[in-house]
C-alpha cells in the first residue's frame, strides 16, 4: 500500500519503491475516490486511521516518515531529481488530473437505496454518498439511523459485494 503525503493541503498517493508520488495533488474528496477505486471497501475502512496521521506528521506512514523527510530525500523530480521544497512539489504534481482519474457519478435523479433480499422489509437505507464508480461497481455509503455503512454495489445487477452484507440489494428509486 502506497503512503498518502499531504504538500500544500492537499494530498498524492506516494510510492515507497520509486521514492516519487504516484498521482498528481488531490482535495480530500478526490483522494476518496481514488481509494475507494484503488484499495476498495479495505483501504476506505482504513482511511481515517491513514488521514489521522498525515495531519499529524504530513505521511500516513507507520515507520515514522514525515513529508518532510521525504523532501530531503526522494526521486519526485524530473529524471529522478529530488524535489527539495514543497512549492517545487505543488508546482510539479499541483494539477490533480495527472494521475486521478475522475468518477462518473450516478445519476441524483434516481437515488439508491439498500434494500433486504429476505423478505422482512426492515432494511431501506438510503445511499447518503457515492464515493466512485468504476467498472460497473459504485462504492457507496448507506445510513441507517445514527450508522452508515461503506457499501460495494454492482451497478447491473444491484448485488452488494461486501462479504456479510450479501442478503442485501441496491435499487433504483424514483424521488
Amino acid at each position: 500500500m502506497a503512503l498518502i503525503v499531504e504538500f500544500g493541503g492537499r494530498y498524492l498517493n506516494w510510492s515507497t519503491i520509486s521514492n516519487a508520488p504516484l498521482t498528481g495533488l488531490m482535495t480530500e474528496t478526490e483522494l476518496r475516490r481514488f481509494i475507494a477505486r484503488d484499495e476498495g471497501y479495505q483501504g476506505l475502512k482504513e482511511l481515517p486511521r491513514r488521514l489521522e496521521r498525515v495531519k499529524e506528521f504530513g505521511t500516513s506512514s507507520m515507520l515514522g516518515e514525515t513529508n518532510k523527510s521525504l523532501l530531503e530525500s526522494n526521486a519526485a523530480g524530473p529524471n529522478g531529481r529530488t524535489v527539495k521544497t514543497v512549492k517545487k512539489m505543488v508546482e510539479l504534481y499541483g494539477d490533480s488530473s495527472s494521475g486521478v482519474e475522475r468518477f462518473e457519478l450516478l445519476d441524483a435523479a434516481k437515488p439508491l437505496v439498500i434494500k433486504d433480499h429476505g423478505g422482512y422489509d426492515k432494511v431501506n437505507w438510503p445511499v447518503t454518498e457515492v464515493v466512485g464508480v468504476r467498472d460497473n461497481m459504485a462504492f457507496v455509503v448507506a445510513k441507517s439511523g445514527d450508522n452508515e455503512f461503506q457499501l460495494l454495489v454492482d451497478l447491473e445487477t444491484g448485488a452488494i459485494k461486501n462479504t456479510g452484507y450479501q442478503y442485501l440489494y441496491a435499487e433504483n428509486v424514483a424521488e
